[in-house]
């Protein structure tokens, strides 16, 4: 019988994590530094060939939906929470007919999921530990 209420093993008082086989939690101390200039240098390079090549096709029939949702605001819809609406509204109404402005958020959003990336990458370090266990 256990001794805690869901049922489960007590721990083993004096065990290391390598007897136990589970990976200690990484110190935040122990993190190599991150290389900040060049993961920044890439979001922006980024950012800006997505913006830089925004204008040179047309409108897609999402943003043509998302355009015609924040003419007609509302806490919610069927198919999207009402943030996407309501930054197209925004972007429209700062310069109607933009294609730049209007994928400016995204290009935006994607410069910071670049620097994410970098922040998991070192995270998770050089090891081959956790594709050796698949």
């Amino acid at each position: 019988m256990s001794d805690t209420a869901d049922g489960a093993a007590p721990p083993v008082q004096g065990t290391s994590p390598a007897e136990t086989g589970v990976p200690a939690p990484p110190d935040a101390a122990a993190l190599p530094p991150l290389a900040t200039a060049p993961v920044l240098a890439i979001a922006a390079a980024v950012a800006a060939l997505l913006v830089a090549f925004s204008g040179r096709y047309g409108y897609h029939r999402d943003e043509l939906y998302f355009l015609a949702c924040g003419q007609h605001l509302a806490w919610g819809y069927p198919d999207q929470p009402p943030l996407v609406p309501l930054i197209a509204r925004l972007m429209s109404d700062l310069a109607p007919g933009s294609l730049a402005l209007l994928r400016l958020p995204s290009a935006l959003v994607t410069a910071a999921l670049v620097v994410l990336t970098a922040l998991a990458a070192r995270e998770l370090g050089p090891s081959a530990y956790p594709l050796g266990r698949c």
